[in-house]
């Protein structure tokens, strides 16, 4: 029987992409919050950790989750996640996500995990008035043969 493995990264890892339009960004024992202008939007990038090899066996990577919270006057519209040196993204989704807790899944299926992943986050912050977006932690479930 194959062995599971969860990996996460905590909410404070998050890279911001622009940071033009961000009115305020928290650092906090649970993670980020994003405070974000109105009419402006943004990508939030998380490095995954990611293992090649678990005792001796090739890993493979089932999906990964994110978790958070986000408010009204913000909206998650698309997530994609990469592999380093891929040109194009294992997985492109097209959401709407707003007013509500993040425990987010997203499915690779069964990859071969042989390089770093990435989970990108776009949120267009539609207002009225300044929007928030709060990271907890964004994680993947791995598995050994």
């Amino acid at each position: 029987m194959p062995n599971r493995y969860d990996f996460w990264v905590h909410g404070i890892d998050v890279r911001i992409s622009d940071w033009s339009a961000v009115q305020n960004r928290h650092l906090r024992g649970w993670g980020t919050r994003i405070v974000q202008a109105q009419g402006s939007s943004n990508w939030f990038l998380f490095a995954v950790p990611t293992p090649t090899v678990l005792d001796g066996d090739d890993a493979t990577c089932h999906g990964l989750f994110l978790s958070g919270q986000i408010d009204s006057k913000a909206t998650i519209d698309r997530v994609t996640i990469h592999r380093s040196g891929d040109g194009q993204p294992l997985g492109d989704w097209q959401v709407s996500l707003s007013a509500r807790d993040l425990g987010e899944w997203y499915d690779l299926g069964n990859i071969a995990c042989q390089r770093a992943l990435t989970l990108c986050v776009h949120v267009k912050f539609d207002g009225p008035g300044n929007g928030e977006v709060q990271f907890d932690g964004v994680g993947g479930r791995f598995e050994e043969p």
